[in-house]
């Protein structure tokens, strides 16, 4: 009998695997999501992406498993009164595939830790990448970054103390190998006068409430050559501020995230005087994407989150050529306009909680569109020739208003993954069968009365969602299924479902 198993919720997420800091290890300070600290049985249950919470009990029984502890590349360091932390370095030194490590004040308070000392023996973490301080330390932190520059493969820095002075420390010119380096607090950092010490930095992050003097700081960070990446998190972009990116000169990827004031200026003094290939825009209380991004003529990926992006996209917009990935997530779009197929490099499309409901009607043009998403929104019906984006792979077109599918669906050849939950279908076109290579389908809370002789043919088909339709049987060619592992289906189907399998 084919084993199953019902699902009633299905939570992904993705891993970013990118080299800098700028997108590397994003998921660490990441509110939204990314790697969650997790005890060592954990990690063996699930695999080893998410990041290791340092136990000394715990970790004591695995002292000898090599394997094991060689998969381990993240971990976490939780500061209690108890914590020997130079025992935790020692027992750390047994992972020799360690390029993460937080430290984590989970009291945020001084006094806290004022008995936990930063010992020595962390120099001999010789591959540890990027170190993260996370909370307030009674450290001598001259002295941690004289201890910590001994560190032999040392790129990334992250110092979320909220201590704005914290860069004007005499050693962290010893941290001449920085690629990386992220600063979080109430007000933005300051920097110091010689900048030489900073030479490699290629990717800078800043989070603050405020940035009193962000002109003044940030035009030091211009006098560095290879700075590529910028994010400025919370930062409220004003006239002033804005006036530092009329400085940069070879930035290629830019994120912004706070309130901005005269986007169109911004926009034009960042898109003027670098080579942008990549702008991530969020909460900036933007209502139109200003047509000064007509100044980003090599861009590839755009993203605006949470902006209040009204009705249409400008005219100007689909010029740019270059683009691969567009993003437009939490606004108001009510339309796309048909020269949606001039962006011919554009491999993901990503519009969803928006007010759609007009979008073209023909996309065919769209070669290399791998990935669609669509849902939570208002379209009531797809283009006809989309079975024609022959590399389309992952449709998501939940919470929309359709009623139909075009039969053309059923020619994408290349297609793993197909959401449509949350729709209006009563049937499905009689060749759906002919997706062949999709591996999860999710219908759920649609109408459907039946479904094809020729579902049966989806016969790589491993996560199948039914709930919440008007089935009252399953066709026989369901016993085709051979593959599949997770079905979730009404209750009174079950019996169904068990005798096809047994036949």
């Amino acid at each position: 009998m084919l084993k199953y198993y019902v699902i009633l919720f299905f939570f992904a997420f993705q891993i970013s695997n990118s080299q800098s800091l700028f997108e590397e290890y994003k998921d660490f300070y990441n509110i939204s999501g990314g790697k969650k600290s997790v005890d060592l049985e954990h990690l063996k249950k699930w695999g080893f992406k998410d990041v290791l919470e340092y136990n000394k009990k715990a970790f004591q029984p695995y002292k000898d498993s090599t394997l094991i502890l060689s998969k381990i590349k993240f971990a976490s360091i939780s500061f209690k009164d108890s914590l020997n932390l130079e025992q935790a370095f020692e027992d750390l030194k047994l992972l020799p595939n360690l390029e993460y490590l937080q430290l984590k004040n989970i009291f945020f308070l001084e006094e806290s830790i004022s008995n936990i000392t930063f010992p020595e023996n962390i120099k001999e973490l010789k591959n540890l990448k990027t170190l993260d301080f996370y909370g307030t330390f009674d450290w001598d932190f001259n002295g941690v970054f004289n201890t910590i520059s001994a560190l032999p493969k040392l790129k990334n820095l992250m110092l979320r103390s909220g201590n704005k002075n914290i860069l004007l420390y005499e050693n962290i010119a010893k941290l001449s190998n920085l690629e990386g380096l992220l600063v979080t607090g109430r007000y933005g950092p300051k920097f110091p006068k010689n900048m030489d010490p900073f030479n490699k930095l290629t990717s800078l992050i800043i989070s603050a409430d405020e940035y009193p003097n962000g002109y003044e700081e940030l035009k030091k960070i211009t006098l560095l050559n290879k700075i590529e990446n910028l994010s400025l998190i919370y930062i409220p972009i004003t006239d002033s501020l804005s006036n530092v990116f009329k400085e940069f000169r070879g930035l290629r990827k830019i994120s912004i995230s706070g309130k901005m004031i005269h986007a169109s200026t911004i926009l034009k003094n960042i898109g003027k005087n670098n080579n942008i290939t990549e702008l991530y825009l969020a909460n900036n209380e933007l209502v139109r994407i200003p047509m000064t991004i007509k100044y980003f003529p090599k861009l590839e990926v755009l993203e605006s989150i949470n902006n209040d992006l009204s009705h249409r996209l400008p005219t100007v917009f689909y010029r740019l050529e270059n683009i691969k990935s567009i993003v437009i997530e939490g606004s108001t779009l009510t339309k796309i306009d048909s020269r949606l197929t001039d962006l011919k490099s554009l491999q993901y499309l990503k519009l969803d909680h928006n007010d759609i409901n007009s979008f073209p009607s023909k996309i065919g043009a769209l070669r290399k569109l791998e990935i669609l998403e669509l849902h939570h929104n208002k379209i009531k019906e797809l283009p006809e020739d989309i079975g024609t984006l022959n590399n389309l792979k992952e449709v998501n077109i939940s919470d929309n208003i359709l009623y139909e599918l075009p039969k053309s669906i059923s020619k994408l050849e290349k297609l793993h993954k197909l959401y449509i939950s949350n729709n209006f279908l009563t049937l499905l076109p009689t060749n759906f069968g002919d997706l062949k290579n999709v591996q999860i389908l999710n219908l759920e809370n649609n109408n459907l009365i039946s479904l094809p002789e020729s579902f049966g043919d989806l016969t790589n088909l491993e996560n199948l969602n039914l709930l919440g339709n008007n089935l009252e049987g399953l066709p026989d060619s369901f016993k085709n299924l051979k593959k599949l592992k997770k079905l979730t289906i009404e209750d009174k189907l079950m019996p169904v479902f068990d005798k096809k399998s047994d036949d």
